[in-house]
């Protein structure tokens, strides 16, 4: 094939993708679905008009939280599992992702309240937490079971939803309570919108398959879902260490600040990027079993997001200060950082897609040495930044994440054929 061939197709596949999504997500035609889909933007700076930057840097922590623990409970079976040709395998590894949650949240309740015992949170505080990871379990399940049966457009719809009931329901629940768990109640509120949305997915039963079918894990199976469930928790710590360590270095109040510019820039991450990773893991998924290339797929979906993330981001910076300056000025703390944060979140828009082809494909192991270097770095310049001021130490923690995104594209794109 030539090259202007090449360019041609590369361009269609791109185009597919994006009608694929716009139709998906109810965008295509009506104005009120378009402002709705941008709800959760427009609600984040209408919620801090409520809240102060402390309760706010409360909030931070417990989403930096739940987007770290949530992941391993599933030990990565659901990323794994679509993959897999042999039936009862796949079977398995889906079974190990649901009662392996439930026993992490238990363990985790427990924990959460002997916490909140030693401190002076509500009763009903220990229980938020939790409850937020139990769904974001179940969620990560079913959309499992999208990806298996080339099902993502289901998982579109339900961030829709997702992102109206944050959007709307935040900044009318900090209104009449100004409080961290008031935002704590309507995230988990919009986690349950986001299961309920996947409800008519189906599933494959584990009853269909005969006791003496059923698959055993080998050694090889206990060290990918171990190796993956690693590599998930290091990445999580890794994409929220400025969050616990503004927090436990400069207090909430610079870590609410920090906190909102987190909120602010990763809406698009949430709503555009992490919509079309079901997409691509489904394509991905399906090339494994096949046999067929995978490096085609990688590539157009690092153009597509190139194409859509730098406009967007620049759009936000553009705009985000007049916004602050007019509208809610004791939260002009937070523009520097939104600016530092920028390009981090930037990269993380193009590579967040493909960046579970690893797990998916089998190699757990790549993903952990690359992890493990990376929240080390980040671990040794945090240390070595504490007696700076906030925003050069978080800019450098910043700039470690944008280098990390661009070998880990790198990477993944080597590696695959």
């Amino acid at each position: 094939m030539n090259e202007g061939a090449r360019g041609t197709s590369d361009i269609s596949q791109i185009k597919n993708v994006l009608s694929k999504m716009v139709t998906s997500t109810k965008l295509k035609s009506t104005a009120k679905n378009a402002i709705a889909y941008i709800a959760p933007i427009l609600g984040i700076p209408i919620t801090l008009l409520f809240i102060s930057p402390s309760e706010y840097g409360f909030y931070a922590v417990y989403l930096a939280l739940v987007i770290v623990i949530a992941p391993i409970t599933t030990l990565r079976a659901e990323i794994i599992y679509p993959s897999i040709t042999n039936y009862s395998k796949r079977l398995t590894f889906r079974r190990i992702a649901l009662w392996s949650s439930f026993v992490f949240i238990f363990f985790i309740l427990i924990l959460t309240f002997i916490f909140t015992q030693f401190f002076s949170f509500k009763e009903y505080t220990a229980f938020l937490l939790p409850i937020s990871i139990l769904f974001q379990s179940l969620s990560q399940i079913r959309q499992g079971d999208a990806v298996l049966f080339k099902m993502p457009e289901k998982i579109i719809d339900s961030r829709f939803y997702q992102g109206l009931m944050l959007g709307i329901g935040q900044p009318i629940a900090v209104s009449q309570w100004s409080s961290f768990e008031a935002l704590a109640i309507v995230d988990i509120l919009s986690r349950i919108v986001f299961l309920l949305a996947l409800i008519k997915i189906p599933y494959e039963k584990i009853s269909s398959v005969e006791n003496e079918d059923l698959y055993y894990l080998n050694a090889s199976d206990y060290k990918e879902l171990f190796l993956a469930s690693i590599a998930v928790t290091m990445n999580g710590f890794a994409s929220q260490f400025i969050i616990f360590f503004s927090a436990l270095i400069y207090g909430s109040a610079i870590s609410g600040a920090v906190g909102a510019a987190y909120r602010i820039l990763s809406a698009p991450v949430r709503i555009v990027s992490q919509a079309l990773q079901p997409y691509f893991l489904s394509e991905f998924a399906t090339c494994l079993r096949n046999k067929q290339s995978t490096k085609e797929v990688i590539i157009n979906y690092l153009k597509l997001t190139t194409i859509v993330g730098l406009p967007l981001y620049l759009i936000i910076c553009f705009f985000i200060r007049i916004f602050f300056d007019k509208f809610i000025p004791d939260w002009i703390e937070s523009i520097p950082f939104i600016f530092i944060l920028a390009p981090m979140f930037l990269l993380s828009f193009i590579v967040v897609p493909i960046s579970q082809s690893l797990p998916a494909s089998g190699r757990s192991s790549i993903q952990l040495k690359w992890e493990i270097g990376r929240l080390g770095i980040m671990a040794i310049a945090g240390t070595l930044s504490l007696h700076i001021a906030a925003y050069y130490s978080i800019g450098i923690l910043s700039g470690i994440l944008v280098i990390s995104y661009v070998m880990l594209a790198i990477t993944i794109v080597k590696i695959n054929k």
